[in-house]
Formats: C-alpha cells, sequence, structure tokens
C-alpha cells in the first residue's frame, strides 16, 4: 500500500514538471511584475566626511530595472532639491532587474566644517525619472569618530 502511495505521488509530481527555460521565464516575468512600480531597489544611501577634508558618497542598489543612470545632486542648504539643477555627478547604471551594484562618488569640491546635502535621481532607460532618494547630510573634513579599546594589561606573576 505505501509503495502504491509513493510512485502515485511520484507520477503526479512529473506532471506538474516543466522545461528549465519555461521556469526561467516565469520567473523573470514574476520579477518584472514585481519591479514595475521600482525601478530601482536602492538598499542604501550615505555620505561620510574624510580625514582630507572630502565627502565620501555611496549608494548601494538591491536592483536596477530599467535604469540607465544615476544622478547626484549637491546644495548646501536642506531644501527641497531643485531637479532641475546640474548634477554634480552622473554615473551609468552598472546593475540590472535581478542584481544591484555599489557605486561611491568622492566630493572634493568642499570646504572643511561646510555643511552640505545630497540627492540622489534615478534616470530611466526610456528617459524619463526614476527614484528620488535624499536629502543625507555630512559636514566636511569632519571624520567619522574612531572608537578606540584597550584591553588592560595581565598582571605577571612574581611582581
Amino acid at each position: 500500500m505505501r509503495t502504491e502511495s509513493i510512485q502515485s505521488s511520484r507520477s503526479i509530481l512529473k506532471s506538474f514538471q516543466l522545461p528549465l527555460a519555461t521556469l526561467c521565464l516565469i520567473t523573470l516575468a514574476l520579477l518584472a511584475v514585481a519591479h514595475a512600480n521600482a525601478a530601482v531597489g536602492l538598499l542604501s544611501f550615505t555620505a561620510t566626511p574624510q580625514a582630507d577634508g572630502a565627502i565620501l558618497v555611496r549608494w548601494e542598489t538591491a536592483t536596477e530595472l530599467s535604469t540607465l543612470a544615476f544622478e547626484l545632486f549637491r546644495t548646501e542648504a536642506e531644501i527641497p532639491m531643485p531637479w532641475d539643477e546640474t548634477p554634480i555627478r552622473v554615473e551609468p547604471a552598472r546593475g540590472d532587474g535581478i542584481t544591484g551594484a555599489v557605486y561611491t562618488y568622492r566630493d572634493t569640491a568642499v570646504i572643511r566644517d561646510g555643511a552640505y546635502y545630497y540627492w540622489l535621481q534615478e534616470r530611466t532607460q526610456g528617459g524619463g525619472i526614476g527614484g528620488q532618494f535624499g536629502p543625507i547630510r555630512a559636514v566636511g573634513g569632519q571624520p567619522p569618530t574612531t572608537v578606540r579599546r584597550y584591553l588592560p594589561l595581565a598582571p605577571v606573576k612574581g611582581r
């Protein structure tokens, strides 16, 4: 009885088997539907002051569906971003609909102790605007705090 049940289960499973190419197409179609409203999946967007006065701007994406490039903007005031300004950097997209990428820009055109706000805008392959992110803030020339911990010395026997 148990053997018949196992064989019956196997025949049912075989009837649902699809060729690998069909499974791949179904997976890609589902990914496209899932990302239809979000062309880029942004994981992080940071601005970190460096010891030499520069600011390192970094962003990481999970996916980039139909993304052509990223435009990075900088202002000295936390105002609504005037998207018609000229970006300080245009970075071509390196990800795709399945994988993302990591991007960095070292902003050396900043003044030490000056506050700066950064915005990121996605350009799509159709020429439109995708996601807009920011602002994030950093102050030039103020490196991140380094925490040092010192372990106590072990006592020497006999002293």
